[in-house]
Order: structure tokens, then C-alpha cells, then sequence
């Protein structure tokens, strides 16, 4: 049995162990259970001899092999269901990457589980400077509990994206682990919409300095759905980043789902660079969402780290549509339970972080890993100076915005009711497109941690933003969606206040 360091909030710590007698039988009064349902997994706390295994269709690099005759793993089991699971499973499936591969098609992954209850063990490998996609598409008709283990090689670049969509009927019991090799990247996203019980525990640990990891999720709960997402982030390396991004929204009596983001910063791990984040939008009075983000440091020589939660009601610009029924065929739930539509001027936020990022770089190698020179400001015939066309007004849609480089400078420029406004690209938090956020009212709100600036002013109305965003000058020539959009590239000097005021 191996005893690991407790992250903050937990009163005892960490055991991992492949022997299951190591774990007590849940009651519910645990710190790890005390949310989940232990009543209705009672099938996955004892081994069952009549369990089945979850199989998955032979490719170029997916392969299924027998327990007994599979690689090694340092990975251990972390509670009494992944230790039954991790026992009880006859077949494992591996996913295996070559070293120096690279491979331009996602390796799709889809599971069919041999039995109405199953266990499961996946093992993801990609070899040292290689990168691949792969997506797990689980089997939402069936009971599982099981594990992927998945191993970065060092420079390599992995994508990973697990699905479960289908009823609201099955229990799906998932740890999930990866280790990230010195300079390798890793993004792995969880996308749960179907299952009656879910509960998904993401872990990373780095293996060398300079890994980074972003483990991202979408989840939407309908009642009587519960799902539970535990991450536990443990730097022990220096130069390592990390961001967690979860996102959900719940409808319906019932509904209930849980966050938990636990990051520990070892005094060893320098320079870490850690985030994360938790939104949950309740479309309704009837479900519940708990978010509990825990960051603990031991050392205070780190590049940054930080985390936010945040739970409340759907806004006023959204529309709820009524229910409708669905289509059986097509899967996904029974009909009945709201929907919300809303407007989307981008990708959706849990895509935006890589798209924005790689916009990022292009840009730094653009320009040489400086700022561009400013062009110098041309002359108007009328004798004004200063002011630049940039666009017409039918160019944006009402109550959204829109990226333009003016004179050098990245600008969003924001249609809000009947004003034009013009606000710098970047927020002031972190290095993220203002222009990709929303509108509300005269404010616009980073979508990546939820600062929001007002329009007039440039001011932060709230955190973690502290700092304003320069503002600049607008003019619009003529009248209706051809009018002409002008501005001043020289920002206005912002009114400084605190977030809030």
C-alpha cells in the first residue's frame, strides 16, 4: 500500500493500493464519497466473477490484450471501486503511439462493454516526440468501472477526448491518469451528458520540468442525473503548467453534480504555472451543483496560481427553450427538461483556450517575439487627426464584439444597445481575447475566468481582473448598418477603480 500526500481540504490522506482490503467500504461520510450515491454502487464495492470486460475494435494502434500479459504500470488504484475494477478486468485495451509518430487522424477508441455490469482498463502510450489524437467513445448502455492510464512520452503532444452520451440510466465509474514526460504537452477533455451515475476522477502527475497539462470538461445534468468530477493536479516538477476548465449546466428536480479541483504545488515544483476554474449555469430552481476548487502551495516561487468557482442562474440573454421530445435513435435522454440556446459568436469556451493560445504564438512568431512597430497615423482630408476607419457598423452583430487590429493595436470594438465602443483586445488578467467574451449590457466578460470590464471605462467589475483595459475614442459616421465605424488608436486614460465599483 502507498500513502500520498493529502491535498488541502482532505483530513486523511491518500492511499493508493492494488489491494482492494487497503479501502474500507464507503458509508458516505467519507471526504472522498460524501457527495456520490454509495447506495446505488453497490455493485462495483465487492468482485464479481460475473462481470464482463469492455472490448474495442482492433486498429493500426488499438489493440485488446489479456490482463494477465499486459505491460506494467506504476499507476495504482485510489479508492475501493477502481481497486475492484482494476482486479476483476480480464481485458485491457491499449492505444499505443511510436515514438516520433505523428498521426494526422483521431485514433477513435469506441468501448462495448460484454455484460450488463463490466470492468475496464485502458492503456494510452505515446512514445517520445510524437503527437496523436484520441477519442474514447464510451458504451452508455451498460454498467462500468474501470481506469485509463495514459503516458506522455517526454516532447510529445497529446490530445485526448472521453464521451459519454446516452441515457440517464447507467453508472460509469472512471479514474483517469496521466503521466506527463519532461516538455510534453497533454489536453485531456471530458465531454458527460448521458449516465445515471457518473463519477470521473482526472489525476496528472509530471515525470520531468517543462510538462504541461489542460483537462477540460463540458457536462450537462438532467435530472435525476448525478455526476462528479474530482481532479487532482500534483506538481513535484519545476516549469510545469497546468489548467483545469470545467464548465455545466443543470435542469430539472434532481439534478445534481459536483466539482472538485485539487492542484498541490510540492516545494520542489518552481515555477509552476496553475489555473483552474469551475462554471455552473442551473437553468432552473431544482438541481444542485457543488463546486469546491483547493489549491495548496508549498513554495512561493511560482510563476502563477490561481482558481475560481462560480454557480448561478441562467442570464437574461439566453433563451430557454420548452421541452421537446427527441429523437430515441439518435440517443441522448427521454424527451422532456428545458434547453438553452444562446448566442455563440465563437467556438464553444472549452475549445476557445487552445484556438486562442495557438492565435497566441502565431503572433509572437509573427512578430518576431516583439511588439509590432505602430504604423504612423495617417491624416483625414477634413483636418482631423487621430481617428482610423475600421469596419461598419453591420459588421458586428448587436450586443457582441469583434477583433480588429487598428494601427498596430488589437481592439475589440463592441456593439452594446445603441452604443460603439472600442476597448482594448487583451484582458488585463491573463493573455486571453476580450473580443471572444460576451456582452452584457455596457460591460464585456473574458470567458476564461470571468473578469468583466466596463465598456465606458475600461474599469474591472470583477475579479480576478484587477487591473483596467485601455478604452479608446469612437465615432460613427452615418446612420444604420452602413454607418462607419472610426477610432482614436491613442487609449483614453482609464478611471481606476476596484472590481465591483
Amino acid at each position: 500500500m502507498t500513502v500520498l500526500e493529502a491535498p488541502p481540504t482532505d483530513h486523511s490522506p491518500r492511499v493508493a493500493s492494488a489491494n482492494i482490503e487497503d479501502f474500507v467500504v464507503p458509508s458516505g461520510r467519507e471526504e472522498e464519497w460524501r457527495f456520490a450515491p454509495v447506495a446505488e454502487l453497490g455493485m462495483f464495492m465487492h468482485p464479481d466473477d460475473a462481470a464482463g470486460s469492455m472490448v474495442a475494435q482492433a486498429t493500426a494502434h488499438v489493440a485488446m490484450v489479456d490482463a494477465a500479459d499486459a505491460e506494467p504500470t506504476a499507476w495504482l488504484p485510489t479508492d475501493r471501486t477502481s481497486a475492484v475494477a482494476r482486479a476483476g478486468v480480464r481485458s485491457v485495451v491499449t492505444v499505443r503511439v511510436a515514438d516520433d509518430e505523428v498521426v494526422d487522424e483521431p485514433i477513435v477508441v469506441t468501448l462495448a462493454g460484454s455484460a450488463s455490469t463490466n470492468y475496464a482498463h485502458l492503456d494510452v502510450r505515446v512514445g517520445r516526440h510524437s503527437r496523436a489524437t484520441v477519442v474514447i467513445v464510451h458504451d452508455a448502455g451498460v454498467d462500468v468501472s474501470g481506469s485509463i492510464v495514459t503516458h506522455v512520452g517526454d516532447g510529445a503532444d497529446l490530445t485526448m477526448l472521453s464521451i459519454i452520451d446516452g441515457p440517464a440510466e447507467r453508472v460509469h465509474l472512471w479514474q483517469w491518469h496521466t503521466d506527463v514526460g519532461r516538455d510534453a504537452h497533454f489536453v485531456g477533455s471530458v465531454v458527460t451528458l448521458g449516465g445515471r451515475v457518473v463519477r470521473i476522477l482526472p489525476s496528472v502527475s509530471y515525470q520531468g520540468p517543462g510538462g504541461s497539462a489542460e483537462l477540460l470538461g463540458a457536462f450537462l445534468a438532467d435530472g435525476p442525473q448525478y455526476l462528479e468530477h474530482r481532479i487532482f493536479v500534483d506538481h513535484a516538477q519545476p516549469h510545469c503548467a497546468s489548467n483545469v476548465v470545467f464548465k455545466g449546466a443543470l435542469s430539472g428536480a434532481g439534478a445534481h453534480t459536483v466539482w472538485i479541483g485539487d492542484v498541490l504545488v510540492r516545494r520542489e515544483a518552481t515555477g509552476t504555472d496553475t489555473y483552474e476554474m469551475n462554471r455552473n449555469l442551473l437553468l432552473d430552481d431544482g438541481p444542485r451543483a457543488d463546486s469546491v476548487p483547493n489549491l495548496e502551495l508549498e513554495t512561493g516561487d511560482v510563476a502563477s496560481a490561481g482558481h475560481a468557482s462560480a454557480t448561478g442562474p441562467v442570464r437574461r440573454r439566453a433563451a430557454v427553450l420548452p421541452p421537446v421530445p427527441r429523437h430515441h435513435r439518435a440517443g441522448g435522454a427521454a424527451a422532456g427538461g428545458a434547453r438553452i440556446l444562446r448566442r455563440c459568436p465563437g467556438p464553444h469556451p472549452v475549445a476557445r483556450l487552445a484556438s486562442t493560445r495557438a492565435r497566441s504564438h502565431r503572433e509572437s512568431a509573427r512578430d518576431g517575439g516583439s511588439r509590432r512597430r505602430p504604423r504612423r497615423r495617417r491624416d483625414r482630408d477634413d483636418g482631423v487627426t487621430g481617428f482610423l476607419p475600421v469596419c461598419r457598423v453591420g459588421d458586428i452583430a448587436p450586443n457582441s464584439a469583434k477583433r480588429y487590429i487598428v494601427d498596430g493595436t488589437a481592439m475589440a470594438i463592441v456593439r452594446a444597445g445603441d452604443g460603439v465602443f472600442a476597448i482594448n483586445d487583451r484582458c488585463s488578467h491573463a493573455d486571453v481575447s476580450l473580443a471572444e467574451g460576451e456582452v452584457d449590457g455596457c460591460a464585456i466578460e473574458c470567458w476564461l475566468h470571468g473578469s468583466a470590464f466596463d465598456l465606458r471605462t475600461g474599469t474591472p467589475l470583477s475579479l480576478p481582473a484587477i487591473e483596467p483595459v485601455p478604452i479608446y475614442s469612437v465615432r460613427v459616421l452615418g446612420d444604420g448598418d452602413d454607418a462607419l465605424i472610426e477610432v482614436d488608436p491613442s487609449p483614453i486614460p482609464a478611471i481606476v477603480a476596484a472590481p465591483g465599483q
